[in-house]
């Protein structure tokens, strides 16, 4: 899977994701995540108890009211993968 670009942009807020095993992700609400059972949602769609992976599911999400810098990557497969395991979709940049 090869990196083709990333893209830094401040966002004014953010969200954290707080995991069952207490990792936190944070993310723009647009972000988008394919959950196990390969739906693909964006932050704002994600619900407690959602399965990012086998052993990964959304304990509690909050929005943050503070900025944040964050960073686009856009991959050849649009797809990449965080530390943990989870996949993400890349967005359009």
């Amino acid at each position: 899977n090869k990196i083709e670009k990333i893209v830094k942009h401040t966002r004014n807020y953010y969200y954290e994701i707080e995991l069952n095993n207490k990792d936190i992700i944070k993310a723009s609400n647009d972000h988008r995540f394919i959950l196990i059972n390969q739906d693909v949602k964006n932050t704002e769609q994600l619900k407690t108890n959602d399965y990012l992976t086998n052993d990964l599911y959304i304990k509690e999400i909050r929005k943050i009211n503070q900025s944040l810098d964050m960073y686009e990557i856009k991959t050849s497969t649009n797809k990449y993968e965080l530390y943990n395991g989870i996949i993400c979709e890349c967005e359009n940049i």
